[in-house]
């Protein structure tokens, strides 16, 4: 036990979600700079905003993000389906993205240019993959690529 009265194990499984979040924090802010830089021209020697992505409240604190077209391209957002196991759905790991809480969540495409955050429930992770009880279902594209760059956006990380 160390003297938060966590068992070794535990310490560095936090010690590896801290490390996890820290690149999921990098990568959303480089993202963000990128899509930022994209909306500016610099053919007139002004820079002009463009907007690639906007917001709307999908509840719960939850917020939709609709791409442009462009910034879809961009992004080169990748997917996966989840699949049902004996012990609930599986996503490979890298669908997965730590909040500054510690909660676990997926984005989940709604369309090929919408995404909304989801809770994951999960149960356990098995080196590239992870078990949970409750977020998306067999049916939804789940983010694995590019999870990370969409929290950035949500959350207007580099603005």
């Amino acid at each position: 036990m160390t003297k938060l009265g966590w068992s070794g194990e535990q310490s560095a499984q936090r010690a590896s979600a801290l490390a996890r979040l820290a690149v999921c924090s990098s990568l959303a802010l480089s993202c963000a700079w990128v899509l930022q830089a994209c909306g500016k021209k610099t053919d007139t020697g002004h820079a002009t905003p463009v907007t690639h992505a906007s917001l709307a409240d999908a509840g719960n604190g939850i917020s939709r993000i609709t791409l442009s077209s462009e910034a879809a391209q961009r992004l080169r957002l990748e997917f996966a389906s989840p699949i049902k196991s004996g012990e609930g759905l599986t996503l490979p790991y890298k669908a997965m993205l730590y909040d500054t809480h510690g909660k676990s969540w997926a984005y989940v495409s709604e369309s090929p240019t919408t995404f909304k955050r989801m809770a994951l429930q999960v149960s356990t992770v098995d080196g590239d993959t992870v078990v949970y009880t409750e977020g998306p279902q067999p049916q939804q594209q789940v983010v694995t690529w590019g999870a990370a760059m969409l929290y950035g956006i949500e959350f207007g990380i580099g603005k």
